[in-house]
């Protein structure tokens, strides 16, 4: 995605809002373009009796203030509704139903709406994820005015992706790791994701798309002198690739000392899924950029591991921080390898980097994966640390309460 001279530089951990509005609206083959989804704004404006080439004005609920300039009926729906993806509500439903000429089809749709039709509805709009496009087939005489549309349609939404680029290393771009969303109802209906399908066809060069920055979720930087332990699955490896490419050119082009980072990465299959692997091996072999520098690679701690024991002893050793690459590919071997049976074979590496004051930053997916991996926190700093569990839970609270344990999950 290009970025304008006057933006802001992104921080590492900022996201880009993506509407899947495309931007060429006044090109002359805009209708052919846009596809189903003009195909379907202009059946609703036909169904308000509107012409698609109307102008209008949007006015507040219950007065004569005009909301902003007049603009064409095609434009304001297409900018508003999600008309072939998100699926409606039940009051979408219950609203169709005033204004179904076909006796049985405003039947149906009260049925819908009523609770005695909840399981049916579920059936009908939930599990199929049916959008308004396939409603409008299967309720041709539902003649809704627009601005009941407006106000019982999906509202059309931004779509947030975690930005996979450091403003210092690339200020003229910023790089976004969108996985390309498909599947198949339950009925054998073929299914896009709206957002993610409109990046895929933006052509780098012109295709154009309504885009803002936001800010992410994972505080701010750490300093330079932290070491860093990074853990991602799949897309979630973005945000901390910015990160970690924001430190290696502060590094190889400011005078930045930076401690070491240890990344481990999952995916499901090493060809096909390693995202950046060129990258993350170039890196992992660099002499800095992961191992950090030489006077950053060792911390004093006191003898016997970090247990009660030695927490009171006078007796303290010198440590090796040890960066790096690990990788993990859940689908490749007969048994299932994950992020956190990576972090588990490297416990003492791991437990090394937290006792050095390490910050912990976990992005993927939102399901299994951020408990597991906490849990496999929490039996590392146990087992190394020579604690009770209750005590390495207490440590890895206190680490998030500290802003050193940080997960962006989706």
């Amino acid at each position: 995605a290009a970025r304008g001279g006057g933006d802001p530089p992104h921080q590492p951990g900022d996201c880009l809002a993506v509407s899947p509005l495309p931007l060429d609206d006044d090109d002359d083959d805009a209708e052919e373009e846009a596809g189903e989804t003009r195909a379907t704004t202009i059946e609703v404006l036909r169904r308000a009796g509107i012409a698609p080439d109307a102008w209008v004005a949007v006015h507040a609920s219950g007065g004569s203030a005009r909301v902003g300039a007049p603009v064409r009926a095609t434009a304001l729906v297409e900018g508003a509704l999600d008309l072939c993806s998100a699926s409606p509500r039940r009051y979408f439903f219950e609203t169709a139903a005033s204004f179904a000429s076909h006796p049985k089809e405003a039947e149906r749709l009260r049925h819908f709406a009523s609770k005695e039709g909840r399981d049916e509805l579920w059936y009908y709009n939930d599990r199929e994820r049916r959008c308004v496009r396939e409603f409008l087939d299967d309720f041709p005489s539902v003649r809704m005015p627009l601005e009941r549309m407006l106000t019982t349609a999906p509202r059309l939404r931004p779509r947030l992706f975690s930005i996979a680029s450091a403003s210092n290393a690339t200020p003229d771009a910023i790089h976004l790791t969108v996985t390309r969303v498909r599947w198949r109802t339950h009925y054998g209906r073929d299914r896009n994701g709206l957002c993610s399908n409109a990046v895929a066809k933006a052509e780098a060069s012109s295709g154009k798309l309504a885009c803002w920055l936001v800010n992410g979720a994972i505080g701010p930087t750490p300093r330079d002198e932290t070491p860093l332990v990074l853990v991602c699955t799949g897309s979630g490896v973005a945000p901390l690739r910015s990160l970690v490419q924001d430190r290696v050119h502060r590094a190889r082009h400011a005078g930045a000392r930076i401690a070491p980072t240890l990344v481990f990465f999952g995916c499901r299959r090493e060809r096909g899924d390693f995202l950046y692997r060129e990258e993350w091996e170039a890196l992992a072999g660099d002499p800095i950029a992961l191992a950090g520098h030489r006077e950053l690679r060792t911390f004093t701690a006191p003898s016997g591991d970090g247990g009660s024991d030695a927490a009171n002893s006078s007796v303290s050793e010198v440590c090796p921080l040890e960066g790096g690459f690990v990788p993990a590919f859940s689908r490749d071997g007969d048994a299932k390898d994950y992020v956190q049976h990576r972090i588990a074979s490297h416990a003492m590496r791991v437990w090394r980097m937290l006792q050095a004051g390490a910050a912990v930053y976990v992005a993927g997916s939102s399901a299994k994966m951020p408990q597991d991996v906490r849990e496999t926190m929490e039996k590392v700093v146990q087992a190394c640390g020579k604690m009770s569990i209750d005590d390495a839970r207490a440590y890895v609270r206190g680490m998030e309460n500290g802003g050193r344990y940080v997960v962006e999950a989706w």
